[in-house]
Order: structure tokens, then sequence, then C-alpha cells
């Protein structure tokens, strides 16, 4: 007696992620939560972490649940080596024990000054030998961050986007880093991918602390990124699906940078 019905090659066809399997940090609200969400409603498995706030990961787990996403959530802060490896442990023993996407979207910074590797180099670190061949590291960027040289000699007196400055110092750095190491990635057979979206209004950064404490920081981030020929904002949503379609491409070189050009 057959119990589930059989998945047509139909149906592979319309689903090409499905039974991926994608570690997201920082997935329990925001643009994390949606790249979750979009991956998962085309039947990727999802493997998430949240920092503390357990009430709000509740209520991202049971929005899951309720669109039929398969998910494994972990209590983590991957700023500290022993959370790194709770992660490592979960994908090791969740969804076959393989990894096919590592989404870096937290912004993490180290707390060790001593430490010259950022947390999401020493993630990358502990997961790499267990990804795919054919996967894809993702590191989720911003304007500031990869324009960041650039930037930092043209509005040096710009007080409004000043105040992001020491994040997108160490934002480009991260991004420095995983970009010196493609000759590894392509040994492990992954791709690196920077996805670099403009400001994202609707996430809870831009509306409590940028719109509170520094009311212009929207206006002028959407300025610098038509000054660069980039579209001006983007919602959180629309980046969730964006990686989805990202994934699905079979032509997209080492190294890429995604810029949503086509945005309106």
């Amino acid at each position: 007696m057959i119990e589930h019905e059989p998945i047509t090659i139909s149906e592979n066809r319309e689903k090409p992620l499905a039974g991926k399997v994608a570690l997201i940090t920082g997935s329990s609200r925001d643009i994390g939560a949606e790249i979750a969400k979009a991956l998962g409603q085309e039947g990727v498995n999802i493997i998430g972490n949240y920092k503390e706030k357990e009430k709000r990961a509740v209520g991202t787990q049971q929005e899951w649940t309720s669109l039929g996403i398969k998910f494994e959530f972990v209590q983590a802060d991957i700023t500290l080596e022993e959370d790194r490896k709770k992660l490592e442990d979960a994908v090791k023993k969740s969804f076959g024990g393989k990894l096919d996407y590592l989404i870096l979207n937290a912004p993490v910074f180290s707390k060790n000054p001593t430490d010259d590797k950022s947390p999401n180099e020493h993630l990358t670190d502990e997961l790499l030998p267990l990804m795919s061949k054919g996967g894809a590291i993702l590191f989720m960027q911003s304007v500031p961050g990869h324009y960041e040289p650039q930037l930092k000699k043209e509005l040096i007196n710009n007080e409004s986007i000043k105040d992001y400055s020491p994040a997108a110092e160490k934002k480009y750095k991260d991004e420095q880093s995983l970009r010196k190491r493609t000759e590894e990635f392509k040994k492990q057979g992954v791709l690196l991918v920077v996805v670099c979206p403009p400001i994202i209004e609707d996430t809870t950064n831009v509306q409590l602390y940028f719109g509170r404490k520094n009311a212009k920081f929207v206006e002028e981030s959407k300025k610098v990124s038509k000054k660069l020929g980039l579209p001006e904002s983007m919602t959180k949503a629309e980046v969730g699906k964006k990686i989805a379609e990202l994934l699905k491409r079979k032509d997209i070189p080492m190294g890429y940078t995604e810029f949503f050009k086509e945005a309106k």
C-alpha cells in the first residue's frame, strides 16, 4: 500500500529547489524570516536561528508551520563558538545531514577585539565541509557596506550616513574576506554570491532605529543608491523572492553580486 503520492517530474520542474537544505542566520524576523519563507514555499528545508527573543521566534515558527515549511529552529548566538557548534550539530542531525545553502544574513560582529575573523567567517569555516557540491554561500550585504571605501571619501561630512559607518566598515571587511576564499569554495563545489539590496524600509531596524533616531538616514540612503544607479529601496518580501529566484539560476558566476537593478 502506497502511503504517499510520488513526486512527478512536472512537480520537480515547478519546484527545482524542493528537498534542498538552507541554513539562514538571523531568521526569526525581517529579511531572514522572509528569505526562509520564500525558500520554504519552494520546498527548501530550513535551519534557522534566533539569538534570544524566544517569543518572537515562536511566532515565526507558527507562521512557517501554517505555510507547510519544514524547519529546525535553534537558539544560537553565532558570535559564540559553542552556539555555532549547535548550528553545526543541527545540520548534521536534520534533513539527512546535508547543507546546500548557507545564507549569512545576520549582521553580527565579533565581541573579541583580538579575533581576526568575524562570526560569519567562523561559521563558514565550520559549515563549509558539510556543504553539498553545487551549493552556495550567500552573503547579505548593504549598499554602504559594499561601496564603503568609495562612500567614506564622498560622504565623509554626511552626518545621516555616518551613523552607519562602523557597521559598513565591518560588512565591507566581511565581504572581502569571503571573496579571498573563492578558490577554497571552488574546491568544495560551492558558489559565493553577494546580495546587495538598497535600504529595506519595512525592517525593524529602519523603522525603529533609523526612523526615530536618525530620520534623515532613509532619504539619504536612497540618494546614495540613486547616485550609484541602483534602486532606491525595497521591501523584505521582495528580497526573499529574489533569493529564491537566484538559487534557481544556473548561470551565476563565482563572486556574483546581485544589485536588484531591475527593481522599480
